[in-house]
């Protein structure tokens, strides 16, 4: 089965740029269920800047490594944004329905309460409680395949963003930003580093060319 490459370097701002992993993926199509397809078509279109779409990106290589397998359950609901399940039930999925945010800030503070909930006890938190990047440990408390997993978490950042206020755009860059780096610890524990062999879509971060991307991942993977 035709793997997501995930190089173990990536771009940085200098004549001879070095990638990281975070900043190289070839996003490979092939295979995609029609659920995940509209998801991603979905979050793309919302065009909610570079990190989002990391965590956007890393979220199809991870669920490419569970085979696209739907989990019975998905992440449990104490403390979650109650618009998830209006969407879900209600709206019945329909991404050309948006569930109503009245309060930004009673939003945000069910969503990090519902995320930290999540997460696994190794994880440091901040004076507010709220997760910190960093550390390692066992993720299979969030090992939760299919459209109800992270797919909802990235979907309520989605909705956020579109009414968040001054009291409230820093929390949800906090948010995106650890969010991603969840995504992406797994999916680097999940992932093969080769490069697919076809219908992959390159997807640029900063200034490195399509052939470059190649050409670094090749060298890694070789």
């Amino acid at each position: 089965m035709p793997q997501d490459d995930t190089s173990k370097t990536g771009p940085r701002h200098n004549a001879n740029p070095t990638p990281r992993p975070e900043d190289i993926i070839i996003v490979n199509e092939e295979g995609w269920p029609a659920w995940l397809r509209d998801g991603y078509n979905y979050l793309e279109a919302q065009k909610l800047g570079h990190t989002f779409m990391q965590a956007v990106d890393w979220w199809t290589v991870l669920e490419r490594s569970y085979n696209w397998e739907k989990a019975k359950k998905g992440f449990g609901i104490e403390h979650r944004p109650p618009q998830l399940e209006h969407w879900m039930r209600v709206l019945r999925r329909s991404y050309s329905k948006v569930p109503e945010i009245k309060d930004d800030v009673e939003y945000a503070t069910s969503w990090w309460k519902w995320w930290g909930g999540l997460q696994p006890e190794w994880r440091e938190r901040d004076p507010q409680g709220r997760p910190t990047k960093g550390g390692s440990g066992d993720w299979e408390e969030l090992r939760k395949p299919g459209q109800n997993g992270f797919m909802m978490v990235l979907l309520s950042l989605s909705w956020w963003k579109g009414v968040a206020s001054e009291a409230t755009l820093s929390l949800w860059v906090g948010a995106v930003e650890d969010v991603a780096w969840v995504i992406m610890q797994m999916g680097l524990k999940a992932s093969t580093p080769r490069v697919a062999a076809s219908k992959c879509v390159c997807v640029l971060y900063r200034s490195l060319s399509c052939l470059t991307i190649f050409q670094e991942a090749y060298s890694t993977a070789g």
